[in-house]
C-alpha cells in the first residue's frame, strides 16, 4: 500500500482517489465475506419477480374503461398540474432532507478518516454521490414505468409511448430531487431560505392545480406525461435543469457537514439493519430521528384530568401523547389524508388501482397515530406488570388512534371534492369514513403488535422460494387490511347509474366493519391464543 503524507494536500496526480477506491472495494469484500450473496440475491430476485408480476397481472385485470375524447381532453389539461404537484411535494421533502445532511449516507470509516483527510472532499465523495443520483433516477424510472403500465389501460393509443414518457418523467423527478437535496446539504444555506423556497414552489404548484395559473416549473415538467397526445418541447427544459443540478451537486457536496454526516451514518446503519429484520417499529423511530422530530414542550390542548383520566387511564395517556405531537407530524397526517382523498377521486373516476394507493397512504398515517400502542409494545416488562392481560392494554390503546384516523379520513373525504363538487361521491365517501379510519388503525396495529396470522417459523430453515413470498406477505398484509376500508367506494361505483350507490356503500361498509372487529379481536386475544396453543403442545409432549 502506498504511504501518503497527510501533512500536505494531495493533488490529482497523487493517486489518492485510486487508492481510496481500492480500500473501499476491499472493505466491501471483507464485509460480504461470510455472507451467502447467492442466496440473498436469489431471495431478492424471487420477491421482486413476484411483486412485479402481481402488479402487471392486477393492472391487466382491472378492466377500467378507456377515456373518450372529452375525458381525454380533460386528462391532457389536468395531468401536468397534478404531476407538477407531486414533483413539488417530492422536492419539499428532498430539501428538508438536505437541510439535515441527507440524502447521502457516508460510511462510518469515510466519515472518520476520509472526510478529515487532506483531500478534496468533493473528489472523495464523487463516486458515492454519482451512485446516489443514479439510484434516485433508477427508482424514479421504475415507479414511472409501473404508473405508465397502469395508465395505458385507460388512455387511447399505443402503450409504449405512454410508458416511455412516464419513465422519463420518473427518472427526471428522481434525479431532480436527489440533486436539489445534495445541493442544499453541500452549500449549507440558511434553513429559512431553503424552506422558504420549497414552500413557494409547493404553493405555486397548488395554484396550478387550482386552475388559477399554469406557469409552475414543476407543471412544465409534468407536461412530459402527455407528450403522446400533446407534444410540448418546453418540457425538455426541466430535464436539462435536472441534469445540470446533478452535475453541480457533485461539486457542491464538498461542503457536507461532518457532524450531520456522522449522525446520519449512524442512523442509516441502524435503519438498514431494522429493514433487514423487518422491524417496522424501529424503522418508524429511526425515521423520526432522521427528521429530527421531537415532542412539543407545550401541548396543543390540555390533558384529560379528574374522573375521565381515572376511569380511562389508557385513553388519557393516548390523548397526552397526541397533545405533544410536533407540527410536522400533524401536517404529515393531514397531508396523507388529502393524498388519499385525491386518489379516491381518481379511483371513483375509473382508475381503480389508485384505491391501493389510498389504502397505503392511510396505513402510513396510521403508523403515526398508533404511537402510544407502539410505546407499550416497546416496554414488555412494564406491559406485563399491569393488573390485567396484555391484550386488554393493547385493545384499550385502539380508540385514541382510531379517533385521530377519523380526522385524517375526514380530510380525505374533503379532498375528494378538489376536482369539482360530486355529491354522490361525497355521500359514498362519508359512509366509508369510519370503516376506513378503523381499517387503517387495525392494519397499523397488526404490524406493531406482532407477526401476522401466518407464521412459518424459523427463517434460517426456510428455502428462498418460500422466504421471498413469506416476506412479501408480512409486508403486504397490514396495508391490505387498511385498504379494505375503501372497498365501499368501489362497490358503490360498480352500481352507479344502475342502482343505489349509497345503499351498496352502506352494505359494503357493514362487511368491512365485521372484518375490522375481527382484526381488533385478534389484537386483544392474540397472546391468549398463542399461550393456549403453546400449553396444548407442551401438554401433548408430556
Amino acid at each position: 500500500m502506498t504511504t501518503l503524507d497527510v501533512t500536505t494536500p494531495l493533488g490529482p496526480e497523487s493517486g489518492a482517489i485510486e487508492a481510496l477506491s481500492e480500500l473501499r472495494k476491499t472493505r466491501l469484500a471483507r464485509r460480504l465475506g461470510n455472507m451467502s450473496v447467492a442466496d440473498a440475491a436469489y431471495r431478492v430476485y424471487v420477491t421482486a419477480l413476484l411483486s412485479v408480476l402481481a402488479i402487471l397481472i392486477v393492472s391487466g385485470r382491472v378492466g377500467d374503461a378507456r377515456l373518450d375524447a372529452e375525458a381525454m381532453g380533460q386528462f391532457v389539461a389536468d395531468v401536468p398540474a397534478w404531476a407538477g404537484l407531486v414533483v413539488a411535494v417530492a422536492l419539499f421533502f428532498g430539501i428538508r432532507s438536505g437541510e439535515r445532511g441527507g440524502p447521502l449516507a457516508v460510511e462510518a470509516p469515510d466519515v472518520q478518516h476520509v472526510l478529515l483527510a487532506p483531500l478534496q472532499r468533493r473528489r472523495a465523495l464523487r463516486s458515492q454521490t454519482t451512485r446516489l443520483l443514479g439510484r434516485f433516477a433508477m427508482w424514479g424510472a421504475v415507479i414511472g414505468a409501473l404508473a405508465g403500465d397502469l395508465a395505458v389501460h385507460r388512455v387511447p393509443g399505443s402503450a409504449p409511448p405512454w410508458v416511455l414518457v412516464a419513465v422519463l418523467f420518473g427518472a427526471t423527478t428522481g434525479l431532480l430531487v436527489a440533486a436539489v437535496a445534495l445541493l442544499v446539504a453541500g452549500l449549507r444555506l440558511p434553513r429559512l431560505v431553503t424552506t422558504g423556497v420549497a414552500a413557494v414552489v409547493l404553493a405555486w404548484a397548488v395554484a396550478d392545480v387550482s386552475g388559477r395559473f399554469a406557469t409552475s416549473p414543476t407543471t412544465v415538467l409534468g407536461r412530459i406525461l402527455v407528450w403522446p397526445s400533446d407534444f410540448d418541447p418546453l418540457a425538455l427544459i426541466p430535464v436539462a435543469v435536472a441534469v445540470l443540478l446533478a452535475l453541480l451537486a457533485t461539486r457542491a457536496i464538498g461542503g457536507l457537514s461532518i457532524e450531520w454526516a456522522r449522525r446520519r451514518t449512524d442512523l442509516i446503519g441502524q435503519l438498514r439493519f431494522a429493514v433487514t429484520r423487518q422491524d417496522l417499529r424501529t424503522v418508524v423511530l429511526l425515521r423520526r430521528q432522521l427528521a429530527a422530530e421531537v415532542p412539543r414542550k407545550r401541548p396543543w390542548f390540555p390533558h384529560l384530568r379528574g374522573r375521565p383520566a381515572v376511569r380511562f387511564p389508557v385513553f388519557a395517556r393516548d390523548v397526552a401523547s397526541f397533545a405533544r405531537w410536533p407540527l410536522v407530524r400533524v401536517v404529515r397526517v393531514l397531508v396523507f389524508g388529502v393524498i388519499a382523498g385525491v386518489a379516491l377521486r381518481a379511483a371513483w373516476s375509473g382508475t381503480t388501482p389508485l384505491i391501493l394507493g389510498a389504502g397505503v397512504v392511510m396505513y402510513v398515517a396510521a403508523l403515526d397515530a398508533i404511537e402510544p400502542l407502539a410505546q407499550e409494545v416497546d416496554h414488555p416488562q412494564l406491559l406485563s406488570s399491569y393488573p390485567w392481560p396484555r391484550g386488554v392494554t393493547l385493545f384499550r390503546h385502539l380508540p385514541g388512534p382510531a379517533a385521530v384516523m377519523v380526522i385524517a379520513a375526514a380530510a380525505a373525504v374533503g379532498a375528494t371534492q378538489l376536482g369539482g363538487v360530486d355529491i354522490e361521491l361525497l355521500e359514498v365517501a362519508a359512509v366509508a369514513l369510519v370503516p376506513a379510519a378503523l381499517a387503517a388503525t387495525g392494519g397499523a396495529a397488526l404490524s406493531i403488535t406482532g407477526e401476522p396470522l401466518l407464521d412459518i417459523g424459523n427463517e434460517a430453515l426456510v428455502p428462498p422460494e418460500i422466504a421471498g413470498p413469506q416476506a412479501l406477505f408480512r409486508a403486504a398484509w397490514p396495508p391490505a387490511v387498511a385498504t379494505l376500508g375503501f372497498v365501499p367506494i368501489l362497490v358503490a361505483r360498480s352500481v352507479a347509474g344502475d342502482g343505489e350507490p349509497l345503499t351498496a356503500a352502506v352494505n359494503a361498509a357493514a362487511v368491512v366493519l365485521v372484518v375490522v372487529i375481527l382484526v381488533f379481536a385478534w389484537v386483544r386475544y392474540r397472546q391468549d391464543i398463542r399461550e393456549s396453543m403453546e400449553n396444548a403442545v407442551a401438554g401433548g409432549a408430556r
